[in-house]
């Protein structure tokens, strides 16, 4: 790769360049329980796509269990952030789409948002240094 290509899309990917697929779409098994590994996907875009396509009602399956590498501790770190942020029960769906996009926009961050983000990032840090915390 050229040293102006790289400069072009940056030396961290924090995001894919194709759609978002259910990861299950073809999915035949009669299991109660499925594993996807997604290995270098840059976000988490077929992940969301497989939850929603699961959460409708008349296709409610088994239990996921998602597994994801990346080169980049970074990219694994925003995934977790951005999942976490996903499934937080405690927001109303329009403020966790608010919170969603901001950060992944990485736009100008709102008060509120900026509080999430360092009140969250403290959780993340506690789950992974200490093993404790409302992650675990």
């Amino acid at each position: 790769m050229s040293n102006t290509t790289l400069h072009a899309i940056g030396e961290r990917q924090f995001w894919g360049f194709s759609p978002g697929f259910n990861l299950l779409e073809d999915y035949k098994g009669k299991e109660e329980e499925v594993n996807c590994l997604l290995i270098g996907a840059y976000d988490v875009r077929h992940l969301i796509q497989t939850l929603a396509v699961q959460a409708d009602a008349s296709n409610k399956q088994k239990k996921i269990n998602f597994y994801m590498i990346e080169n980049n501790l970074e990219c694994l770190a925003r995934h977790i952030l951005f999942v976490s942020i996903l499934l937080d029960k405690k927001k109303e769906v329009e403020e966790k789409v608010k919170l969603f996009l901001e950060i992944h926009g990485n736009l100008y961050l709102r008060d509120v948002t900026q509080h999430y983000l360092e009140e969250h990032v403290q959780h993340m840090l506690d789950f992974f240094v200490k093993e404790e915390g409302p992650l675990v």
